[in-house]
């Protein structure tokens, strides 16, 4: 799974994750707030893995992070997430010698 399909499918898995959550404290104490504890919890897991697993740069392999959603260039490498040029500029991370 490449990095586009891995961002398209995080923002789904969260909204059915916290639809399932408040439909299950809605439902309190049915067999069907089990059900759908289960299913957020499952939900929860894919999304996990997906994070964790899939949302690396596709030229450096570094994970992303917070802002994958919305990130259109590597932190790490600084280069475009989907055409690999690398961005202009000075910016980024300075040590101190």
């Amino acid at each position: 799974m490449n990095l586009q399909t891995a961002k398209k499918l995080l923002r789904p898995l969260i909204y059915i994750c916290i639809a399932a959550c408040v439909v299950s404290i809605l439902s309190t104490g049915t067999a069907f707030a089990m059900y759908c504890t289960l299913a957020s919890f499952a939900t929860l897991a894919v999304f996990l893995v997906v994070y964790f697993g899939y949302c690396k740069c596709p030229y450096c392999g570094k994970r992303i992070g917070r802002g994958v959603l919305n990130a259109t260039h590597c932190p790490h490498c600084r280069r475009d997430l989907v055409s690999g040029k690398r961005k202009k500029g000075s910016g980024g991370k300075h040590t101190k010698h």
